[in-house]
């Protein structure tokens, strides 16, 4: 009899180990997509942890200062040419804006770089400003302003 039970185990082992991995993608995909995403837990994790972590890269801040007056035209265009999808549309923006900043005359490309030097500094000084970890002060003040 014990001999039937192991032999019927082995012969059922891999429909049980499917199932449970049916199980697990099920449960995962429930997790995932029935939390409720508006609470005041993400609120605060927002305001809280979306730190910035690094300063700014020149190309960056070429982009946030020039792109709509400099580029955003030229991307259009290259899109439309090359009739690029969505998903290459980035790549296009990122090609664009480096060609364009490379190009730049120099008085501009110094502009770009003291605002980089200046973020960084400014990167360093809020570091040694900032505790490490919010104070319940700090706390009450997120929450309060939630309200």
């Amino acid at each position: 009899m014990l001999l039937r039970i192991t032999m019927m185990t082995k012969m059922h082992l891999p429909n049980i180990v499917r199932s449970w991995n049916y199980y697990e993608r099920q449960h995962e995909w429930f997790r995932n997509h029935t939390r409720d995403k508006k609470g005041l837990g993400k609120s605060l994790g927002v305001l809280m942890l979306a730190r910035s972590t690094r300063a700014l890269q020149a190309v960056e801040i070429y982009s946030k200062q020039f792109y709509a007056r400099k580029v955003q035209s030229q991307v259009q265009a290259t899109v439309t040419a090359e009739g690029v999808k969505s998903g290459g549309t980035l790549k296009v923006i990122k090609a664009e804006t480096w060609e364009a900043f490379t190009t730049e005359s120099q008085e501009v490309r110094d502009t770009v770089f003291a605002l980089r030097d200046a973020g960084k500094d400014a990167m360093k000084v809020k570091k040694e400003e900032e505790p490490a970890e919010p104070t319940p002060q700090q706390y009450a003040e997120y929450v309060s302003e939630l309200s």
